[in-house]
Formats: structure tokens, sequence, C-alpha cells
């Protein structure tokens, strides 16, 4: 069974993003979750997915 860490490292991110988006979604549990479920049942490609955590990545960090 994969989880966010694993599309996460599977996906084109720089080191630096993909270390920001696993730490918070270290921090943030209930979070992961929710994102989990969307990445998997709304995003059915990689570049959605890759499109979509960038965007969160954005809301984040500002």
């Amino acid at each position: 069974m994969s989880n966010i860490f694993e599309i996460i490292d599977n996906l084109r991110f720089l080191k630096e993003e993909s270390n920001k988006l696993q730490v918070y979604f270290i921090i943030h549990r209930e979070e992961r979750t929710l994102l989990y479920s969307a990445l998997t049942n709304l995003c059915k490609t990689d570049k959605n997915r890759l499109h979509f955590l960038k965007e969160f990545l954005t809301i984040i960090t500002t």
C-alpha cells in the first residue's frame, strides 16, 4: 500500500520542496490523511498530483 510520503518521493519535486512537504505531513497528521485521500481519489495522474501538491506547498509556505 502506498502512502503520501511515497507519492511525494515518486513525483519530481526539488529536494527542498519534498522536505518541506514531508515535514509538514509529519507534523500535521490529520491533514496528511485528508490530502492522501484527495491525491488518490481526485488526482488520477502523477501530473495532477504534482500540480495539486505544488499548489498546496505554495499555500502552506505563504
